[in-house]
Order: C-alpha cells, then sequence, then structure tokens
C-alpha cells in the first residue's frame, strides 16, 4: 500500500480517539482539593501586632454605653466617630474638625440610635509587634507606635447586648454601625423667616425645649424611670443646648401612614414626638376618661405604650384660600399656615391623607381641631412669642382674609410651626424655603 495512504489512515486513527477520549471525559478538568473558605483566610492572616489586655475593673467603660455627641456650633451637628469617644468624654479636649463633647449613657435594651450617636465599649490592647516580637504597629488612627504602646479604643456593640464581645477583630474599631432608628432627629421650630438665607432665617424663631426631667431606678430591676417630666417649654433655637448632658432641643420624629393601623412611612402624614432621653413621647393634656384635649393645656412627656396613641400627631400643610358660605349666606376666605394638629385614633380614618386641601378644610371646619402653639405675649400693640414658657396646645390658627384680621393673621405667622432634619441641617439653612412637611 502506498505510504502517504497508510500516514493518513494513521493520522485519522489518532484524530478518533483524540475525540472519543474528550467525548467520554478523557481529560477531565482539575479539581482542586477541598478547603474551606475560613481555613484559606487563615492561610494568609498576618498574626496581630497588638495584644488585648484584660478588661479593666471600670464596668460602666467595659460595658456597652451609648455615646450621644454634642454639636459645639449652632445649628451643625457634631463630628460623630469613634476615635472622637475619648476625646469628647475629656473636657480639655476637642473632637478633631468639628469641637463636640459627648454623652455616656448605659444601656442593655437598646435597639437603634440615631445619626449623632454611637453604641460602643471601651478596649485597651498593647503592641508586641509581629510574629516574632520584632517590628512595630499601626494605631487604630493610623499612627505608626512602637512595641510596648498601650493603646484604649472603642469598638461597636450590639444591639441588645449590655457586654461587649469577647472576640476582638479589627473591622470592629471605627465601625460605624447603621442600625439606626427610624424617623428623624429634628428641631421643631415656630417663626423660621423662610424668605432669608442661612442662619438668619432663625433669627426670630423660637425651639420647642425639654427640660427639668430627671431619672430614677427601680429596686426590683435595672430599668430606668423618667420624673419630674414637666411641660415642654419654648426657648430661642439652639441645637447646642443641653439639659443634664442631652440635647434638650432634639426630637425623633417619626411619621405614619393610617390606613385602619399606623404604619412607618418616610412620607405619612402622621408622626410621633420622641422625647430622646427617655423615649417617652410629647402628649396633650385630655378631659379625663376621654380622647378629648383640655384647651390652653400644656404638652408633656408621657411613657405611652400604646402605638395607637402615640401617633397623634397630623402634619397639616398649608392650605391655600378657601372660600366658604357661611350660614347667613355670607362669602367668606380662609387660608391656613402649616401646623402640627392632634387626632385621636377615632379621628384617624377621617382626615385625608392625600393633602387634598379642600378637604382638610372641611376637616378642620367641622371638628374641634387643637395644634401644638408656643405661648403668645402682645407687647405695644404687637404680638410675640416670650421665652421660657411652656408649650400649649389650643384651638387651631386660621388665617382670615376679613376686614380687621390683621392681629389674628400675625399670629397665625408666628404660630407656623416646622421640623428640620439635624443631620442635613446645614444644607436646610441655605435654603429653608424649600423645606416643608411634604416638601
Amino acid at each position: 500500500m502506498d505510504e502517504a495512504i497508510i500516514l493518513i489512515i494513521c493520522m485519522c486513527i489518532i484524530f478518533v480517539f483524540v475525540i472519543l477520549l474528550l467525548i467520554f471525559g478523557g481529560f477531565n478538568s482539575y479539581k482542586p482539593p477541598q478547603q474551606s473558605l475560613e481555613t484559606s483566610i487563615n492561610d494568609y492572616l498576618l498574626p496581630s501586632a497588638w495584644k488585648p489586655t484584660e478588661m479593666s475593673s471600670d464596668n460602666i467603660n467595659n460595658a456597652c454605653n451609648t455615646y450621644t455627641f454634642l454639636g459645639q456650633q449652632n445649628f451643625y451637628p457634631p463630628n460623630v466617630k469613634f476615635t472622637n469617644i475619648i476625646e469628647c468624654t475629656n473636657s480639655t479636649k476637642s473632637c478633631k474638625n468639628n469641637t463636640c463633647i459627648c454623652t455616656k449613657k448605659t444601656s442593655s435594651t437598646l435597639k437603634c440610635i440615631d445619626s449623632d450617636q454611637l453604641f460602643a465599649y471601651q478596649n485597651t490592647h498593647v503592641c508586641t509587634g509581629v510574629g516574632d516580637g520584632t517590628g512595630d504597629c499601626i494605631s487604630t488612627t493610623g499612627q505608626r507606635v512602637p512595641i510596648g504602646t498601650s493603646e484604649t479604643f472603642y469598638s461597636t456593640c450590639s444591639f441588645g447586648s449590655a457586654s461587649p464581645s469577647t472576640t476582638e477583630t479589627i473591622s470592629d474599631i471605627n465601625q460605624i454601625n447603621t442600625n439606626y432608628c427610624f424617623g428623624a432627629i429634628s428641631i421643631l421650630a415656630f417663626n423660621v423667616n423662610t424668605n432669608i438665607v442661612g442662619e438668619k432665617a432663625f433669627t426670630d424663631a423660637m425651639c420647642i425645649d425639654s427640660q427639668n426631667w430627671s431619672t430614677s431606678s427601680s429596686s426590683s430591676s435595672s430599668s430606668t424611670f423618667y420624673t419630674n417630666l414637666s411641660p415642654l417649654m419654648i426657648y430661642k433655637c439652639n441645637t447646642t443646648k443641653t439639659y443634664n448632658g442631652y440635647p434638650s432641643q432634639l426630637f425623633r420624629i417619626q411619621r405614619a401612614s393610617y390606613n385602619g393601623t399606623y404604619k412607618e412611612s418616610e412620607t405619612g402624614s402622621f408622626c410621633r414626638i420622641v422625647q430622646r432621653p427617655s423615649n417617652y413621647y410629647l402628649y396633650p393634656a385630655l378631659n379625663s376618661g376621654t380622647l378629648l384635649p383640655i384647651p390652653g393645656s400644656n404638652i408633656t412627656v408621657q411613657n405611652l405604650t400604646d402605638e395607637n396613641l402615640t401617633y397623634c400627631w397630623y402634619l397639616l400643610p398649608n392650605i391655600p384660600k378657601t372660600t366658604v358660605v357661611d350660614e347667613y349666606g355670607v362669602y367668606l376666605t380662609y387660608s391656613v399656615k402649616q401646623q402640627i394638629i392632634y387626632v385621636p385614633k377615632e379621628n384617624a380614618g377621617k382626615i385625608t391623607q392625600t393633602l387634598n386641601t379642600s378637604q382638610l378644610f372641611s376637616y378642620i371646619i367641622n371638628n374641634n381641631v387643637y395644634s401644638i402653639q408656643p405661648p403668645i405675649g402682645i407687647k405695644d400693640g404687637e404680638y410675640f412669642i416670650p421665652e421660657g414658657y411652656p408649650l400649649i396646645l389650643d384651638k387651631i390658627l386660621i388665617y382670615s382674609y376679613q376686614p380687621n384680621s390683621e392681629m389674628n393673621n400675625k399670629k397665625c405667622e408666628l404660630c407656623t410651626l416646622n421640623y428640620y432634619d439635624y443631620a442635613i441641617l446645614p444644607t436646610i439653612i441655605k435654603e429653608p424655603s424649600d423645606y416643608t412637611f411634604y416638601g
């Protein structure tokens, strides 16, 4: 047989053999030996240059605490960092880049924190060097330090626990916990001049202020109770103002919608107002055995456990000119400035949440509606808001376009109420006219 033909036949046989091997798995892909992810990671971890030290006998610092940072510049929130806790608890120092101090509060039942808080515990470790004890260490602030250096730092705690984890990991250091409470810590301000840009918009404004409260502990449990809860007061707006070490003008506003039940909603029309140190709620004085408010009564902080009671406030927007006909056939024109009104659970289904202003006005004139108001004084024929007087709940203020309504309308303007998110307040004051309940 011709040698060329024999060569071709051999090549064809080899080709078919290779194809069969590929089809029936003659060349299986390489499979590395089984090894757990944890084992693989540990193979590449360098030994820590730091050695944890034994916890001290200071049970307060070694426990999980809430640290509330206090801004030192009005309308500007503090710089919240784990590395600043040491500095802000030492009165001789201040936080880097933004001066502040902070208040420590022990807590074993904490479920969430606000944007100006951290939940942390104190920890200490010593630099021992890498491996055989040579070299130096990098501190939690990024500085190189020699062997033997002792560093105190703060690590994040797990919510609902009073005790820190016994295992220290580098990921715990300076890790901001994102388990924030629903809602926004805010100031509630009357008479803000939204036509002025910047801090001057608050020159004549007055804010709700929580003062004159104290704490007591139950002898049978570790629970803390808040007593001597005096009425809420009115003072010049000042986010740096404190009482018992806590910001006295910052409240947590938590909004909700209503459809048979209250449900948390960033844009809901209902809200509850939380006094943060106690986690109690702002609530009006009511006639005994009813949900009917006492006209002109003080608004206090109360320990409410029924959510149907806590979501008793409704964010009423500005209602434009509305004309009605009275019983004598006379056409009258009114409008309403932005207010927070009291709406009990029994009326929650009657008030619209679609911001239909004509329906809202109908609710107002057909119900005894009361709103949160500052005390009002009169001097030289002009209304003004005096400092240091209790916040009240009184008949809703309606702006009138009838003759001889000038004084009434000035009162309506004075009592216009808004709340401003503390975390973004520096942005808000750049253009305060853009911020309303629903804008």
